[in-house]
């Protein structure tokens, strides 16, 4: 996988992450009730849920690196937790 750098504020990166765990959440909700709706006429799709599924796990480790890189960016800028 290609990898670049960009630059964003502090503000920008808490955005971003802010975003991609509501996102997260949001999937993550929506495959859990999925799960519990007895109703097949009401559950996702097999093709929808797998790419679901995909989508969160992939959006996981993306949150997760993301998250690694804004805290090595504040050790390596003395700044203070919030």
């Amino acid at each position: 996988m290609s990898k670049f750098r960009i630059v964003l504020s502090y503000k920008d990166c808490c955005i971003l992450k802010h975003g991609l765990k509501n996102s997260l959440h949001q999937k993550q909700s929506l495959l859990f009730h999925d799960s519990l709706n007895s109703s097949e006429s009401n559950k996702l799709l097999p093709e929808k849920r797998k790419q679901l599924e995909k989508e969160v796990e992939e959006e996981k480790r993306t949150l997760e690196r993301l998250i690694e890189e804004i805290e090595d960016e504040k050790e390596t800028n003395h700044m203070k937790a919030r």
